[in-house]
């Protein structure tokens, strides 16, 4: 497990917090929140809550009572056990997701097929980074919108054997994504010895879970399979323009999904996720990578830090460039650092994103995969052994010595950070290996994982299984 960071950002004061919390109370009690299942507000009538047709009030007592019983971290489990991961604890890698078009070096920008998605998941096996697979990287053009999600899910279990996320979807769909996971494990018990899948959810900004949303946190909720409340309003849009009136609809979101979850089957793993936007108020579009997102975003992880304890997710390399220039690599660095800084335990919509999350590229995964290695490496702060003090050492060596040759040197050189893109030797080096750019180092990265990934994590039976399942459903 990567090491959590040793410090975080903490964008405003402690009575702040305070206030962004009762005024979510003051939301949820006053305002109320839509929900679009006769299913769902049932389970808030039995409680006892307020409901007038689709809106339901929440009181403080069940706020309470529903957040104590969400688990504070959870194992995460793998087909393979060595993926095997622990949320709350440590820095998980999960998938990117949204993208409608695929950018390649070679090719240039198209829209993505299923044999694109199907890469992006041996990249991801064979990634170092990469902890969690499956969901929406990219959704393929050529395959119908009745199967789709179907065909990514048998595409994801048959290239990857890491802990599994699925999409929101209508119940049936979730029940054959389900089904499939049932069988890919070879288990029809195996949502009863623990959480082996993940589903994120988005709720209808503002303050409305939407059908799919909640069909798909009802049949996960219980089983016990861990959901991923992740509200992405859009400031002055779909959200308030003020950072902390986002905070507060954000949270109200939230919490309003968790007391769901929570009263369907105490206990259930959920993920704390907010992931708003800003506008660009020149076009009234979104702007996924602006300073003001990560503003409105570091205000709730430090609220859930401080407050909640859960575990918390953040949208960690986004951009809105187009292909992989200057402004890609800062607005990554820069969206990556804020998510580390933040606390954040998961990192989301991640590695590979282009083009405001329209667009999927594999070398920018790769270069990501370096952006986050480098930004880990620095959060997790210095060694603070007596020995690093290194007082000793240095009576050793003495003035005008020198440290390359000396033992300590030798026994330690290899926890100093190196690239795996970027190139570090000489100009003279650079130009005898053919002056290459790091997109096309990471293509070449790209091509050599590619042709060594495999495609058959799951057994003949279940996929035969899975196929028949598809075909009766197209």
């Amino acid at each position: 497990m990567r090491q959590y960071p040793a410090a975080f950002w903490d964008p405003v004061d402690s009575s702040v917090l305070d206030k962004i919390h009762e005024n979510t109370l003051r939301v949820l009690g006053e305002t109320g929140l839509n929900f679009h299942s006769p299913e769902a507000v049932e389970v808030f009538k039995k409680r006892g809550l307020k409901v007038d047709g689709l809106r339901v009030r929440f009181d403080e007592k069940t706020i309470d009572e529903t957040l104590a019983s969400c688990p504070k971290s959870f194992p995460f489990l793998a087909r393979d056990p060595q993926f095997n991961v622990v949320l709350g604890e440590g820095m998980v890698v999960a998938t990117a997701t949204g993208a409608l078009y695929y950018i390649t070096e070679e090719e240039g920008r198209r829209p993505a097929l299923l044999a694109d998605f199907e890469n992006i998941q041996r990249l991801y096996q064979t990634s170092d980074v990469v902890d969690l697979v499956g969901y929406t990287p990219v959704y393929p053009a050529d395959v119908p919108a009745e199967t789709k999600f179907l065909r990514m899910t048998q595409a994801s279990l048959r290239n990857t054997s890491k802990p599994f996320i699925i999409p929101m979807s209508h119940r049936q769909e979730c029940l054959n994504m389900l089904k499939m996971l049932e069988l890919a494990f070879g288990d029809e018990d195996v949502f009863r010895k623990g959480c082996v899948v993940g589903a994120g959810i988005t709720p209808l900004n503002p303050l409305q879970y939407g059908a799919e949303a909640l069909e798909t946190m009802m049949e996960m909720a219980q089983r016990g399979q861990a959901l991923f409340l992740a509200p992405a309003p859009m400031m002055a849009l779909s959200s308030p323009i003020s950072h902390l009136g986002t905070a507060v609809q954000q949270n109200a979101e939230i919490l309003a999904g968790i007391a769901l979850v929570q009263l369907v089957n105490p206990g259930s793993p959920i993920v704390y996720m907010p992931g708003s936007f800003a506008s660009y108020m020149k076009t009234a579009g979104c702007a996924v990578s602006s300073p003001d997102s990560y503003l409105a975003n570091a205000i709730n992880f430090q609220l859930c830090r401080a407050r909640y304890g859960l575990p918390i997710r953040a949208n960690s390399s986004l951009t809105e460039a187009k292909t992989l220039d200057a402004q890609a690599g800062a607005e990554t660095m820069l969206c990556m650092l804020m998510a580390m800084m933040g606390g954040a335990h998961m990192f989301h919509i991640s590695l590979g994103c282009l083009d405001s999350i329209l667009g999927f590229s594999p070398e920018k995964l790769v270069l990501d995969e370096e952006i986050f290695s480098r930004c880990a490496h620095m959060m997790k702060g210095p060694s603070l052994k007596d020995e690093d003090y290194a007082a000793d050492l240095l009576a050793e060596v003495g003035p005008g010595g020198s440290f390359i040759t000396h033992k300590s040197t030798l026994k330690n050189f290899r926890k100093l950070w190196t690239p795996t893109v970027s190139h570090w030797e000489a100009h003279a080096h650079w130009v005898d290996n053919g002056s290459t750019s790091p997109a096309q180092r990471a293509a070449a990265i790209v091509k050599e994982r590619l042709a060594k990934a495999r495609s058959d994590y799951l057994s003949p039976e279940a996929d035969r299984a899975i196929e028949k399942m598809i075909a009766e459903k197209g």
